[in-house]
């Protein structure tokens, strides 16, 4: 494990006098941290329906199964936008090793037929929350719903062998991050080194944090609305199936998971609404942040005003497919919303971009 690098004051925003070690410390303690262990609270309790409905399978421990899925996928919309230090894998990012989708369910079938299913590739779309999902709701859709996924796992033993791969994956990998982040007495930690690099340079704690931030942010607007609604670059049509959560059709709940996510790191806010010095409070002690801080927060009421109205009786899939302007109205909000997370908020704290989004805004 390696810490963040030294700080060097030198390099950055203007010293405006504000306290970013403080500001680090309660994004760590009262976010993060707080957040990675409830994802792992949530995973554990996870590990225990699976482990039932696969020992098992009735209608019964799949609905077990698919409540806790559910709650630990909502979790993790909340750790999702920690993309630095620990969460950077062997394999990949921690977002692309536990939230890539759409998923290959074509994949996933040919492991289960050949008995061969293995999480150490670059198949991302394999494994992960999205992939699980596939293998607990693909056919709960259908009449009869539960009995259908219960049937499948009843006459082929080779698909509760790779449920349990994946969620041993999961549980892997959340478990390294989570240890690796926590204090321990007498040992480095993230955490710690993470604080201690309060500067503006690209690697310090500042950065990473902003970086993350923002580049989630896209990852909501781009992959989870955009591209289903056939909106991005290239693209000459809609792909609804493309959406989050195809499966469970709880596309729409996650997203709005992901924008309150997002909104908590801006504001610095805890999951329970506890407020903390973060990113708002740093542009509040810069020229021009208290605008900036207004138009944003405008700016987030119109999307979450947009959300709402896409309706929440039927899937995001179906949306795109028979009422899509509901849909690309909330696309373009986020769009509007680019700019004050993301040129804006760079320009005023002094901090560079590093990730690349390819979105042309």
């Amino acid at each position: 494990m390696t810490a963040c690098p030294p700080n060097n004051p030198s390099q950055g925003g203007t010293n405006t006098g504000f306290d970013r070690k403080k500001m680090l410390e309660d994004y760590a303690d009262k976010l993060i941290l707080p957040n990675y262990t409830d994802l792992q609270t949530s995973v554990n309790e996870l590990e225990t329906a699976v482990h039932s409905f696969a020992t098992m399978p009735s209608t019964t421990t799949l609905t077990a199964a698919q409540a806790a899925w559910d709650k630990a996928y909502t979790a993790w919309q909340h750790c999702a936008g920690f993309d630095f230090g620990p969460a950077d894998q062997p394999l990949g990012m921690l977002s692309q090793e536990l939230g890539t989708f759409p998923t290959a369910s074509n994949l996933i079938e040919t492991a289960i037929r050949q008995r061969n299913f293995t999480t150490n590739n670059f198949q991302r779309d394999t494994r992960g929350f999205p992939a699980m999902e596939y293998l607990l709701f693909s056919d709960s859709t259908l009449a009869p719903p539960a009995e259908r996924v219960v049937m499948r796992f009843t006459s082929d033993t080779a698909r509760a062998s790779v449920l349990r791969a994946m969620m041993l994956d999961i549980k892997t990998k959340v478990g390294n991050v989570v240890v690796i982040w926590k204090p321990v007495a007498g040992q480095p930690s993230y955490r710690n080194g993470f604080i201690a690099n309060d500067g503006t340079n690209v690697g310090s704690g500042t950065s990473l944090l902003f970086n993350t931030f923002a580049g989630h942010f896209e990852q909501l607007k781009n992959f989870k609305f955009g591209v289903p609604a056939g909106l991005r670059a290239g693209q000459t049509r809609a792909e609804s199936q493309r959406v989050e959560a195809y499966w469970s059709g709880q596309s729409l709940k996650f997203a709005k998971e992901h924008l309150a996510a997002v909104e908590n790191v801006w504001a610095g806010k805890s999951k329970a609404g506890q407020d903390f010095t973060g990113f708002e409070e740093y542009l509040n002690s810069v020229q021009g942040g208290k605008d900036l801080i207004a138009s944003t927060k405008t700016q987030l009421t119109n999307t979450k005003n947009v959300l709402a109205a896409i309706p929440a009786t039927t899937t995001l899939a179906r949306s795109i497919e028979s009422n899509a302007s509901t849909v690309n109205a909330a696309f373009t909000e986020l769009q509007k919303m680019t700019r004050f997370f993301k040129s804006d908020m760079s320009s005023l704290l002094g901090l560079q971009i590093t990730f690349s989004s390819s979105d042309g805004d």
